[in-house]
């Protein structure tokens, strides 16, 4: 994490401080109103979920009537309260004669990138706070079931809640979001990112075959509709460079109508980096001492 993450970030927490709120579920309506901010539905651009309105010192926020569930618009809410609580942002934003900025995916985030991207910090942190969090992740179990039941209580999505827990764990898990068999969104926890093969899995690369995650991505572009899969699999079929025997845990969800697939990765036997290099040292010298043992050494 950089230090502007981490002051977008502090930012979030002492606003939920200020305001006295630290159990789930936080709800960003109320904390708008709190700041005299009106929540409205409407109909917005065609991708777009938020937008921040500004009419002389008032300020609003617009929620896309087409959100497609309930977590999507609390988060759509959470962003917009960023662009209104980051230093910067409204200057940013309103310039001249502007009144409405929506935030998209698309065009926003190529002209404006750093705002959107700390919008995001800002939201993940307001409506999933770390000490909370953390505080229920303190167990041996992992995968998509645990995530599925945080997200129901902190009324999140299930895509932000995983990326969010791969990014609080101290197990050594990920979080990965595809499309159509390619990958969108990747988070790692900090027990795998401490590994240099950890960086052979980016965006854009396409889910490895012979996995459960593959067998899910398989049946939506077939007939046949599977919407989980489970499976016990090698950490080098998704990590280019990770040792060969290594075992992962994975499970993988489609995301209803969106098209997309959530996988849940977890590596229970993972050694610290020292650990595997030691191991390796140790099976090059074994494999130096066999080649020798075909032949009489007089």
């Amino acid at each position: 994490m950089n230090r502007r993450e981490r002051e977008v970030r502090s930012l979030a927490t002492e606003l939920l401080d200020d305001l006295g709120l630290s159990t789930p579920p936080i709800v960003p309506e109320w904390i708008a109103g709190e700041a005299e901010l009106s929540v409205e539905e409407r109909s917005l651009s065609p991708g777009v979920f938020g937008a921040l309105w500004k009419k002389g010192n008032r300020f609003g926020i617009f929620v896309s009537d087409s959100c497609p569930t309930v977590g999507h618009q609390r988060f759509s809410v959470a962003h917009e309260l960023g662009h209104y609580h980051i230093d910067g942002h409204v200057e940013a934003m309103f310039l001249g004669e502007v009144e409405v900025v929506e935030s998209s995916g698309g065009l926003f985030r190529k002209r404006h990138d750093r705002y959107e991207r700390e919008a995001d910090w800002f939201a993940s942190e307001l409506l999933v706070p770390a000490n909370p969090f953390v505080s229920r992740i303190r167990s041996e179990q992992a995968g998509i079931e645990l995530v599925r039941g945080l997200a129901r209580e902190f009324e999140t999505s299930l895509s932000m809640t995983a990326i969010r827990y791969a990014e609080l764990t101290d197990r050594a898990a990920a979080s990965i979001l595809s499309r159509d068999g390619q990958i969108e969104w990747v988070a790692l926890s900090t027990r795998i990112r401490e590994h240099d093969w950890s960086w052979g899995l980016q965006k854009r690369d396409m889910i490895p075959p012979r996995t459960a995650t593959w067998s899910v991505v398989r049946a939506r572009t077939g007939f046949r509709r599977t919407p989980s899969a489970s499976d016990i699999g090698l950490v080098c079929e998704w990590f280019e460079g990770a040792p060969p025997a290594l075992e992962l845990e994975e499970d993988a969800i489609t995301l209803g109508r969106f098209g997309r697939v959530l996988t849940s990765l977890d590596i229970p036997g993972l050694p610290d980096p020292e650990e595997l290099a030691t191991q390796s040292d140790d099976e090059e010298d074994a494999d130096w001492r066999n080649t020798l043992r075909g032949y009489r050494m007089d």
